[in-house]
């Protein structure tokens, strides 16, 4: 049997050394791929999500501003009439898709309602003028 410099226990624990570095090199390499992939899919789809969210509040916020001069609107701070006001309403969240449709006066009171019911939508807070 001869003896040799280097002896076995030494040589398999630099081997296995050897392969653990490799292998955390390359599951290193991997994650970080894995990973940069991850963030751009991320990236993507909240582009998506919030272009389809502005797409939708313009769409409601030109129908407000197209309503917000219309008429028959106009004329329920003068009490008119309130049934027309809502066909109106109704006719505009029908073509806009908008699950409701109110109009209400500067006080949060509401003067017209697509779907009914005449309540306050808001108040004001304290230091602010309003009850």
């Amino acid at each position: 049997m001869t003896h040799s410099r280097f002896p076995r226990s030494k040589a398999l624990a630099l081997f296995l050394g050897a392969v653990l570095g490799l292998g955390w090199i390359v599951w290193q390499h991997g994650y970080g791929q894995a990973l940069g992939q991850v963030a751009a899919r991320g990236q993507s789809d909240l582009a998506l999500a919030s272009d389809r969210l502005v797409t939708g509040l313009q769409r409601f916020r030109s129908a407000a501003v197209l309503l917000v001069d219309h008429p028959d609107l106009r004329a329920l701070h003068a009490g008119g009439d309130r049934a027309r006001a809502e066909a109106r309403l109704l006719e505009s969240a029908d073509l806009i898709s908008a699950h409701r449709a109110f109009y209400a006066d500067s006080d949060g009171r509401v003067l017209a309602s697509a779907f009914g019911g005449r309540r306050r939508i808001w108040r004001r807070g304290p230091g602010t003028g309003g009850p």
